[in-house]
């Protein structure tokens, strides 16, 4: 049985001056960082949900991107706290449920194939035995 998943929330954000947008001066790339590292089907889920950068999400109003240790946002600094709140309280519950349920159904996917091989080695073993 596999172990329960913690939880992974945002602890605190970062930014320095070299974060800071070129084209829109006002913005920056936060970096919000997760309570441990995220397993990689959880970045995937993450990245999926958040738009990796392509569109902003519907809930934060701005563009994200996910890494096994952070969350980046482009934000201003006043949208930053907002932001750490509504990953927290919104976003991240959501990544994780998606998570869970991809996890359950690619261990159902890899018993299913345990389970088929095990039949294929067992017909061999038939065939090897049954030998005239």
């Amino acid at each position: 049985m596999a172990e329960p998943f913690e939880e992974i929330t945002v602890t605190r954000f970062t930014a320095s001056a070299g974060d800071q947008d070129a084209d829109k001066p006002g913005l920056f790339r936060f970096q919000f960082l997760l309570s441990r590292r995220a397993p990689d089907l959880w970045v995937r889920a993450a990245a999926a949900d958040l738009g990796d950068g392509d569109r902003p999400h519907f809930c934060i109003q701005r563009y994200a991107w996910a890494y096994p240790d952070r969350i980046v946002v482009r934000c201003s600094p006043d949208e930053a706290q907002r932001i750490k709140d509504s990953l927290n309280r919104d976003v991240l519950p959501s990544v994780t449920q998606t998570y869970l349920r991809a996890a359950e159904a690619a261990r159902a996917r890899n018993e299913a194939a345990d389970r088929a091989q095990q039949q294929i080695l067992k017909s061999v073993e038939d065939a090897i035995r049954n030998q005239q």
